[in-house]
């Protein structure tokens, strides 16, 4: 892949002066932002560089936005009964695997990636950064259909995916403390914060199932045309 074309993140909402001047020295021309709008108003803004476009693009619906406030205030009582209700015999996995799936077909998300893409296909908007909020599930989907659609090996695809939990742990780890501190087992959310194979590969495999194969999903259910497509992989690598 080209370097310093495409970049990924969390919330900017609380960038420091120093982050901001990181980002101007990249460059950036346009930020997307997945966040919806609740999220938003919650971790701030996106603190960016002057001249960067900011385009808000948001892919989460309310059901989403409901699970994410209830969770945070199970997370902030301390509640391991509201927590083990919600989350325990397996069902936080089955809410992000769903959440996955669901994410081939959902309006919103359709329209958002298409969007990037659209964008790094025409460069005048590059380097663009997009974002949600930890950077990992809505922003981790992107690059996968970034790298697939560039012929990335799956394995390299999944391998790139799973490493937000090397970059994240610090902060899962706070998170862990703090339920420990609580007397809540850490188990019960672990699988919300921690990126799993299985995530991606429920994406991956949703949209061959849907579409018959992923090129077919890039055309049939993002919109874009071969020409763009063949485009992208010019573009986007350096053979």
């Amino acid at each position: 892949m080209r370097w310093g074309l495409v970049y990924r993140s969390d919330s900017l909402g609380k960038a420091t002066e120093a982050d901001v001047a990181r980002l101007a020295s990249l460059g950036l021309s346009t930020s997307v932002d997945f966040r919806g709008e609740a999220e938003v108003v919650k971790y701030g803004v996106n603190r960016l560089p002057a001249g960067v476009e900011a385009v808000a693009r948001p892919l989460l619906d309310e059901s989403g936005n409901t699970l994410a406030e209830a969770l945070t205030t199970a997370l902030r009582t301390g509640d391991s009964a509201v927590l083990e209700e919600m989350l325990g015999g397996g069902r936080a996995e089955q809410i992000v695997l769903t959440s996955y799936r669901d994410m081939v077909t959902n309006e919103a998300a359709r329209a958002g990636f298409r969007d990037v893409l659209l964008r790094l296909a025409g460069r005048d908007g590059l380097p663009l950064v997009y974002n949600c909020t930890a950077g990992k599930d809505r922003t981790g989907i992107m690059s996968a259909v970034i790298l697939t659609l560039l012929r990335v090996p799956r394995q390299a695809v999944i391998d790139d995916f799973v490493l937000s939990n090397t970059y994240l742990s610090p902060s899962h780890q706070q998170t862990y403390d703090l339920l420990a501190s609580k007397g809540v087992d850490s188990g019960l959310i672990r699988p919300l914060l921690e990126q799993d194979a299985a995530y991606i590969e429920a994406f991956l495999d949703g949209a061959k199932a849907e579409y018959g194969s992923f090129d077919r999903y890039l055309r049939d259910g993002l919109g874009l045309s071969q020409k763009t497509i063949t485009h992208l992989r010019h573009a986007l690598t350096t053979r």
